[in-house]
């Protein structure tokens, strides 16, 4: 199959790095979250 050998590769480079990795859990809304809200509650209010 070709390719498969790079696909091999790639996959064991993500596995090398997420086995170092350290999970991180943010509170909060994100800006683009915080963002869009706004706008839609600005359409609600405006009947667009």
């Amino acid at each position: 199959m070709r390719g498969s050998g790079s696909n091999v590769v790639a996959a064991a480079m993500i596995d090398r790095l997420a086995h170092h990795a350290e999970v991180r859990t943010l509170a909060g809304d994100s800006y683009r979250t915080r963002r869009r809200r706004a706008l839609l509650a600005k359409d609600n209010r405006t009947g667009d």
